[in-house]
């Protein structure tokens, strides 16, 4: 295949502008919200396998991006720092996206899965939900990957089309942690508690969620077969970014909404164990139906007062 050499410059400008500009988004992200972080995130025991993937989406996005910004593309240059790069670059940011992917997914699904009390029927469903994604993205990254074609200034020539199955696994996925928390929240609205504080952060950030994830998915994969699989890569920085921003804003909106009390000390060994299962019980006054949820966790109303 051959590409005027200036069409070749003018698409790796545009994935390396793209870095840079998936870079200032997500730098942006954690200083504003980084005093929140700091309050809720950091204080939580570390116990606590939540706190952990909170800090893994956010710094280890930040690590890759920045990674691949001074690895391949040096700081006064505007194309690859060695040909070399290119195909260790590409595999590394395909699957770091894939790891990354997961890690907000666990969090969605935790979300699920406290919103349906911990049924077991539900836990099970989104493990094979989950497994059934993993297995789809191990079988495309062992397939896929040996087939892709990347010119020496990085510019990908020729990606496998088993890559859309990643995005249809995706898709579904998200369909049905969406459909989960509709149908939730459709019950709650009937019982009169549709409207409260929790139901409403839970089901506007899930639905964000899954606009952007989706939205993405899609995004990459009309672009790389129809447009320009460089410019796909491109999407791609963008794509951590956005993943990053949202699995972190999942987590830490929820820790806007007032908890009934004024005990810190509960506050603090609660989130410590399990920080959404906690953050439920702690509104557990203002869902007045569901109070089983603050059973199912073991907890009662006396123990917030």
């Amino acid at each position: 295949m051959h590409i005027d050499e200036s069409v070749n410059l003018a698409a790796v400008q545009s994935l390396h502008y793209s870095f840079v500009g998936a870079l200032a988004l997500l730098t942006w992200d954690i200083f504003i919200t980084f005093d929140v972080e700091v309050e809720w995130i950091w204080r939580i025991s570390n116990r606590a396998v939540i706190k952990w993937v909170f800090l893994f989406i956010r710094y280890f996005s930040l690590a890759f991006l920045i990674a691949i910004r001074v690895m391949v593309y040096p700081i006064e240059e505007h194309t690859p720092q060695s040909g070399e790069m290119c195909a260790p670059a590409y595999s590394a940011e395909f699957i770091a996206l894939r790891v990354l992917q997961m890690a907000v997914e666990y969090v969605l699904m935790l979300r699920a899965y406290v919103i349906y009390e911990r049924d077991i029927r539900i836990a099970l469903a989104l493990i094979a939900l989950a497994a059934m994604e993993v297995t789809v993205i191990i079988y495309c990254l062992a397939t896929s990957l040996p087939e892709v074609e990347i010119s020496p200034i990085c510019m990908i020539l020729h990606e496998s089309f088993r890559v859309v199955y990643i995005g249809v696994a995706t898709m579904f996925s998200q369909f049905v942690i969406l459909g989960l928390s509709l149908w939730k929240y459709s019950q709650a609205l009937r019982r009169g508690w549709g409207r409260v504080p929790l139901m409403t952060i839970l089901i506007r950030d899930g639905a964000l969620s899954f606009i952007a994830i989706t939205g993405m998915c899609i995004v990459i994969t009309v672009v790389s077969f129809t447009v320009n699989y460089t410019i796909s890569a491109a999407v791609c920085a963008w794509l951590f970014a956005i993943l990053a921003v949202a699995g972190c804003r999942v987590i830490i909106n929820i820790q806007g909404i007032p908890r009934p009390g004024n005990n810190v000390e509960f506050t603090t060994d609660v989130f410590g164990d399990d920080p959404l299962s906690s953050f439920i019980a702690s509104n557990a006054t203002a869902v007045s139906p569901p109070s089983v949820l603050t059973h199912s966790i073991g907890l009662d109303r006396s123990s917030i007062s």
